[in-house]
């Protein structure tokens, strides 16, 4: 990811690529992080962040950091403004966007940039502790916010599955015939999967088929993921002998390299979610289920310690 791609990952269109150090997405429309609302994103040069023994976070300070030689910078008056904002919307939160300098430690005034980055993997943000309104000088410190995600979607799938109970048992004339008839419900955890691609692209991107490891048989793909599969490599849609009230596709374990070269041939881009955790031996592993990505076509994301 370049500075383009990391402000956008925020939904942020920044002022000026050259210059702006921050950004700001009053709307919140767009964002692939994890949340809702307004954001903002300031970069942060990694050799001006310490860690605190004591509180267990990462400081980042821009004091004492040679002000005098960018405190008149476009990009720093533009801080200002965005930090202003921090502190009276947002609870003095914004998102950090990393950078490693080619020269750590020498601040001068042609700091040159060697990576932006940002932590997709981690739900780290950063709190204003301490602002200069007159220089841009400040201080935060990280911390780690609770993601919601997973919650908030399985919530959504378990009260549109006791909505189509309720239409398949109670509803009668036209909305009856339109309701799909999916019929019995046998496992308590089917709505798991939707729930973990959910997860997925909505951290690492939309256009990713994500495949599952969990039951006996295979890795799995669901919704639109297994109707992608099925029209491009052909694979067979199944419910699982109606006990899904969702259309999926099961490749088996020992043939995942041959799926992912079908993949990389037909140029799909992919996830593949392996279980670290001995929970595999039901039909519908149980929500305590421990995964991580084991393969991808974006190789970064690997190396990735996120747990689902």
């Amino acid at each position: 990811m370049d500075k383009i791609d990391c402000f956008r990952y925020f939904g942020i269109e920044v002022t000026n690529i050259r210059w702006s150090w921050a950004g700001l997405n009053e709307s919140g429309l767009n964002r692939r992080d994890t949340g809702g609302g307004a954001v903002a994103a300031l970069t942060i040069w990694t050799d001006q962040i310490s860690w605190d023994k004591e509180k267990k976070c990462s400081v980042w300070s821009t004091y004492n950091k040679n002000n005098e030689l960018w405190k008149d910078d476009y990009g720093n008056k533009e801080r200002i403004e965005i930090i202003k904002y921090c502190i009276e919307n947002l609870k003095s939160e914004f998102r950090p966007i990393f950078v490693d300098p080619y020269k750590p430690g020498i601040f001068d005034e042609t700091r040159e940039a060697k990576k932006h980055y940002i932590k997709r993997d981690k739900n780290i943000w950063f709190r204003i502790s301490n602002f200069d309104q007159k220089t841009g000088e400040c201080e935060a410190h990280s911390f780690m916010k609770k993601d919601q995600t997973m919650e908030s979607i399985i919530k959504k799938l378990d009260k549109k599955k006791r909505e189509i109970k309720f239409l398949q048992g109670g509803a009668t004339g036209l909305k009856q015939q339109k309701s799909k008839n999916y019929g019995p419900r046998k496992i308590k955890d089917e709505p798991i999967y939707p729930a973990l691609k959910e997860q997925i692209k909505k951290i690492y991107g939309k256009d990713l088929v994500v495949m599952i490891a969990g039951g006996p048989y295979g890795y799995s793909a669901v919704e639109e993921d297994a109707h992608k599969i099925n029209k491009i490599l052909g694979h067979r849609i199944h419910d699982v002998a109606q006990t899904r009230p969702y259309d999926m596709i099961t490749h088996p374990y020992n043939g995942i390299n041959g799926l992912i070269k079908d993949f990389e041939a037909n140029k799909i881009k992919y996830v593949v979610l392996g279980v670290i955790n001995d929970n595999t031996k039901s039909m519908a592993p149980p929500s305590d289920t421990k995964r991580k990505i084991i393969y991808s076509s974006e190789k970064e994301l690997v190396d990735s310690d996120q747990i689902f």
